[in-house]
């Protein structure tokens, strides 16, 4: 895996393109020796299981730097990793947080979640919707005609695995 150093740290720390910050030496404050040893700091998870928005502070020259994991992956591989703890996806815009397969996932789980929705409850506003009639136009016969076919259609779409549009 890649790692870049970051500035102003002379060399002392760098990060990975997983987002893992490297420690790669201390100074003994007493005696001002360095002592090499890679030590590396993994993002936290919250308890949403997702990636929290980790600081890193260090001290460079009486000079204390503060940045977030997130702010230095965009600085030096130019993406941030996205915040669903068992996703590896990397985010390249500026305003998301999720990559586009977490995106596209949650979709259509929403969608699949309305149509079940919609499955149970066919209203009669929603039927003339369809019909292209008034609600007061629509009478009570037309209502259940209309709501059997779509009852019928939705099932055959769901047991052939065609489309619903496909049956007429």
């Amino acid at each position: 895996m890649e790692a870049k150093f970051i500035e102003d740290t002379n060399e002392q720390y760098s990060i990975r393109e997983d987002g893992v910050l490297i420690r790669h030496y201390c100074i003994n404050a007493r005696t001002k020796e360095k002592k090499y040893k890679d030590v590396e700091t993994f993002g936290a998870l919250d308890n949403r299981k997702t990636r929290t928005s980790i600081v890193f502070s260090w001290r460079i020259n009486n000079k204390k730097l503060h940045k977030t994991q997130g702010a230095l992956l965009v600085e030096y591989f130019g993406y941030k990793l996205c915040k669903i703890s068992n996703c590896s996806g990397k985010v390249y815009k500026k305003e998301r947080y999720h990559c586009e397969d977490c995106v596209k996932k949650n979709i259509n789980e929403v969608f699949k979640n309305t149509r079940k929705a919609e499955i149970k409850n066919i209203t009669k506003h929603y039927v003339s919707s369809k019909l292209n009639i008034s609600i007061h136009e629509l009478t009570n016969d037309m209502y259940n005609l209309y709501k059997a076919n779509l009852y019928n259609k939705r099932l055959l779409s769901k047991k052939t695995g065609l489309h619903f549009n496909n049956f007429k």
